[in-house]
């Protein structure tokens, strides 16, 4: 059986969506859609919106590189030239 059969018979047992989610659904399908218009549905869901937040905020999506050490410090002074 292929993966796409699989998936596709997982997606048919599954109980349908809530209401917010096939209208965000609704809104992605047309390449056309407003992200103001997508955020006026998610704001509507309080439960969807904190967890959006906290995957935005979480250090797992951070894409900025982790600094493990304090960058070296300098090994002496420059000397004063007087």
């Amino acid at each position: 059986m292929s993966k796409l059969v699989q998936i596709m018979r997982t997606l048919r047992s599954m109980p349908p969506l809530p209401d917010v989610a096939s209208r965000i659904l609704a809104i992605v399908r047309n390449p056309e859609y407003s992200i103001d218009g997508l955020v006026a549905v998610v704001r509507t869901d309080p439960a969807l919106t904190t967890r959006i937040l906290k995957l935005c905020n979480s250090s797992m999506s951070s894409r900025a590189p982790t600094r493990r050490h304090s960058p070296p410090k300098p090994s002496r002074t420059p000397s004063d030239p007087s």
